[in-house]
């Protein structure tokens, strides 16, 4: 699968970060990330969940979004409206649609990192916390890009106050 050339070229410049909701204000340091200028980009950046779910669902494989973008705009879509199900499965679509772009190397590592840091979002907010800090591990041995940084470090953060033994340095 290609991306189309305006992807291509905002990669890297031009991500939208967006807080995930959720039930506890503690997690809002927690991000996760759409392309700017991709699926639904817009709309997720007016807060437009509920119609990009809705949109998006109903899409076809040949539609005129790529599987990659329609995938993490709805992982970021269902995050937003706290279902943390549908969005790990978004994500999971997400990566494997990852897999199979026709980018040069940095920028489909760059992609595929955020991907897993989304799905970590969702599986820690899943209480997933093992599957959460794995994703974490994946996306900053592909890519040590800086959202992933910063989610690393808020779950590891929490994961110290609570007591809990997963936390993972960026060194594994």
């Amino acid at each position: 699968m290609k991306l189309k050339p305006l992807l291509l070229t905002s990669i890297i410049s031009s991500v939208l970060v967006v807080a995930p909701t959720t039930v506890m204000a503690s997690e809002s340091n927690l991000k996760v990330a759409v392309i700017k200028n991709t699926a639904m980009s817009s709309e997720i950046a007016k807060g437009e969940y509920q119609e990009i779910i809705a949109s998006l669902s109903s899409t076809s494989s040949d539609s005129e979004y790529n599987d990659f973008e329609k995938n993490t705009a709805l992982c970021v879509a269902y995050l937003k409206t706290s279902n943390t199900v549908e969005s790990e499965a978004a994500c999971s679509s997400a990566i494997e649609s990852a897999k199979t772009l026709e980018v040069s190397s940095k920028k489909t590592n760059y992609l595929k990192s955020i991907s897993y840091s989304n799905r970590a979002v969702a599986r820690y907010l899943k209480n997933d916390v093992v599957g959460a800090m794995s994703d974490l591990a994946v996306a900053n041995s592909i890519d040590s890009n800086k959202i992933s940084k910063i989610n690393l470090e808020v779950m590891n953060s929490k994961l110290d106050q609570s007591g809990y033994d997963e936390s993972v340095s960026l060194a594994d």
